[in-house]
């Protein structure tokens, strides 16, 4: 499966309709929720398989790489796209608040909550495509207090990223994804192409040329990639030095760093982390 990690800009935003299939992961830096209304949806979440049905809802903090794969023809769906910055003035109960942060995909699979929800997303879809300050203010209101609602539900699922240990059971992935898996597992250390080539059994060349075509970018794209994403993480949740940061997150240098979070988020850590209080 071709794959690549393309970015967006967040923002307070709200859609409804079919669903696309996405050719590749992607990632943004808001908080996503995805509510179905009719049909099904089978998100690639990290490397694994999860399924929302019909009358669920799905909460995510979208750093995390995730592609929608596979969903019926009749399948219509409500996306809402909060900002960061938003979800973290709450400050909203401790475990939800904890794994929204720390990556874990939360869904709602009680079925009593599907017509309200149904009414709230339709309202909001309305009240964000009207374009005034006034209703986005309401949508925010109505947001947190669905929120902090589900922080309360003790059936609340919790879906985390998978360990490496767990990655290891899996079926057996292709030299492409086994590449993948070890960078996703070791980006924080010094990495070098003939290391990750040699930990598949292949030729350095032969495995640059099968992991850009599979994924639109080289290795080191690829690893820079998860190394913001982890810097991005720290930003938002810790008050720990910038350099400190870029050390934990595998940079070797302040301006190495510095300049790959820039190209990627198009504004300084700095100003990244202004941003979300």
């Amino acid at each position: 499966m071709k794959a690549s990690l393309t970015h967006q800009q967040p923002g307070l935003a709200s859609h409804f309709g079919p669903p696309l299939l996405m050719k590749s992961p992607h990632c943004h830096d808001d908080v996503e929720l995805n509510f179905v209304e009719a049909g099904s949806l089978i998100y690639l979440f990290g490397e694994k398989k999860v399924r929302v049905e019909t009358g669920q809802l799905a909460l995510f903090w979208a750093t995390m790489p995730h592609q929608l794969i596979e969903f019926p023809e009749e399948t219509r769906m409500y996306w809402l796209h909060l900002p960061l910055a938003s979800f973290l003035r709450w400050q909203l109960p401790g475990p939800l608040n904890d794994a929204i942060l720390n990556g874990q995909l939360l869904v709602d699979r009680e079925s009593a909550h599907l017509q309200h929800d149904r009414i709230l997303f339709n309202q909001w879809n309305d009240d964000l495509q009207s374009g005034y300050p006034v209703q986005s203010g309401i949508v925010l209101l109505e947001i947190e207090a669905r929120l902090r609602r589900l922080a309360l539900q003790k059936s609340l699922e919790t879906i985390p990223r998978e360990e490496a240990s767990q990655r290891k059971t899996a079926l057996a992935p292709g030299k492409v994804e086994q590449m993948a898996s070890f960078i996703v597992e070791h980006y924080t250390e010094p990495l070098k192409i003939e290391q990750i080539a040699h930990e598949v059994g292949l030729h350095t060349n032969y495995a640059m040329t099968i992991f850009r075509q599979a994924y639109g970018m080289t290795m080191n794209q690829y690893i820079v990639r998860y190394r913001v994403l982890h810097a991005q993480r720290l930003l938002a949740t810790t008050d720990r030095k910038i350099v400190e940061i870029a050390l934990e997150a595998g940079f070797e240098s302040l301006s190495g760093f510095y300049a790959a979070f820039e190209n990627i988020c198009e504004v300084t850590p700095r100003q990244y982390r202004a941003s979300l209080f």
